[in-house]
């Protein structure tokens, strides 16, 4: 079997360069084959080789930027983020004229949260190019990332002047409105866009964007249809009248919108996600598995379609197929607590209560202020008679949640189940008093009518009082 002509090139031109490097002699090199040379140690993590390479290109090709792109991105992923900051700050100068290279400094800034070295550069853009609706969103992002809301509003409204499809900006600008209470006082923003231009989609859109982010379910579906009657094959409509059903959990319609949208964009494995997530709440796994598997066959790390898949097998209590895939989405991303919760649960379902224990541990590495963590956790130790070590992580998990109802509930459970009336009276008083519906938790612990009884009499003397 004869190999690629190209990997050969390849792997003659890495040779080369080891051999000169070995030798301590110099060579020369067009800029494609440096190129070529450090992403090969890329892929190999082979960083300070990389970085050689990268320092040889910047002397032999000093005009060009793309080895100091490099050299800038492999020191911030080494974490050398002071020496990245140095030369991003001597670059800025010598290539003032070349916007995207700019554009590339200003988002190691963002990223590595000089956020005020961000704005600074931005404004410069600026000064160059007013009218710059990147420019504008991206200070509006750094300003919101350091807090400054006020100031990210002014700029993310700009760019939505500038340009009404500007989604991303639309988004952050509810958000930060919605963080400052002034949302409700948007209306003649958006609605003022409309007025110019009553046949502009994107106008419509983004009018039932806000009224989404203000709850106005109805309104929102309105102004998403007259941008669909505008603009019948205008996905991003479909798929935000379907987020609008699901929020009125409205699953049917959800649905059909979302089976739409399909119709007029890409096959995206985060739509397939959503179907998927409208068939599982109507209770049909079957359809729910085949939307969440193929998102996965678009995506294979698509974190959210893994869990989904198992999600619909727990349901059915398939606890050893749901493990599989609760697993492979924690392989995914193990800084979701979710997922280890959910491998937690299985395991417990299948009678593993130390692989278990093992998973609960390792979401609260990842997460301390997920009730459901507590919940869970605790109850794996009171179904196996350890009332103490599972009052201890309710304990524990007040501490994280304390607003948190059904904490208080569950110490209620167990303190009464140990006999201590006292303090279950205790907790019962303030449970009732963060949510008083939530008291049916209670229930599920006392399942004898006689206890249910008394329980009730009891919370509703706290009620009358």
């Amino acid at each position: 079997m004869s190999s690629n002509p190209s990997q050969e090139n390849n792997r003659t031109l890495i040779q080369n360069f080891e051999r000169v490097l070995f030798e301590d002699k110099s060579i020369y090199l067009e800029l494609e084959a440096f190129e070529k040379i450090i992403e090969h140690y890329r892929n190999k993590q082979k960083w300070d080789r990389a970085l050689i390479a990268c320092e040889w290109a910047i002397e032999q090709h000093p005009f060009s930027i793309e080895p100091k792109q490099a050299k800038l991105e492999i020191l911030v992923h080494t974490d050398r983020v002071s020496e990245a900051i140095l030369l991003a700050d001597d670059l800025i100068g010598a290539y003032s004229y070349e916007k995207d290279f700019l554009f590339f400094i200003e988002g190691l800034y963002s990223a590595l949260g000089y956020f005020q070295k961000s704005i600074d550069l931005l404004e410069k853009i600026l000064e160059e190019d007013s009218e710059s609706e990147e420019a504008h969103f991206r200070i509006g992002f750094s300003y919101q990332s350091s807090g400054n809301y006020q100031e990210a509003i002014i700029h993310y409204r700009k760019t939505i002047e500038l340009n009404a499809s500007q989604e991303h900006a639309v988004y952050e600008l509810n958000y930060c409105l919605d963080i400052l209470g002034e949302l409700p006082n948007a209306f003649g923003f958006y609605d003022e866009f409309v007025n110019k231009d009553p046949y502009s989609y994107f106008a419509w859109y983004n009018l039932g964007l806000f009224h989404g982010k203000m709850n106005e379910y109805g309104k929102a579906l309105q102004a998403f249809d007259y941008a669909t009657m505008i603009k019948e094959d205008f996905d991003l409509a479909y798929i935000e009248m379907g987020h609008t059903y699901m929020d009125m959990k409205n699953y049917v319609d959800a649905q059909k919108t979302y089976t739409q949208a399909l119709e007029y964009c890409e096959e995206d494995p985060d739509l397939y996600c959503c179907l998927g997530a409208c068939y599982e709440k109507q209770e049909d796994y079957e359809s729910a598995v085949i939307n969440y598997k193929a998102a996965i066959k678009l995506e294979q790390e698509w974190e959210d379609a893994w869990y989904g898949v198992g999600a619909c097998l727990f349901a059915q209590q398939k606890w050893y197929e749901a493990l599989y895939f609760f697993k492979k989405a924690a392989q995914i991303n193990p800084q979701n607590e979710i997922f280890w919760i959910a491998v937690a649960d299985s395991e417990f379902n299948l009678g593993n209560v130390v692989n278990s224990i093992e998973a609960y541990s390792q979401a609260e590495k990842v997460c301390t202020t997920n009730a459901r963590l507590w919940l869970n956790w605790s109850k794996l130790y009171y179904e196996q008679g350890d009332e103490i070590q599972a009052l201890e992580l309710i304990r524990e998990g007040i501490g994280e949640c304390p607003e948190n109802a059904s904490l208080h509930y569950r110490a209620v459970a167990y303190t009464l189940s140990m006999g201590n009336y006292q303090e279950a009276m205790d907790e019962l008083e303030i449970a009732l008093t963060l949510n008083y519906e939530a008291h049916k938790e209670l229930y599920e612990f006392f399942p004898r009518l006689e206890s249910q009884k008394a329980l009730y009499k009891i919370i509703e003397q706290f009620k009358n009082r």
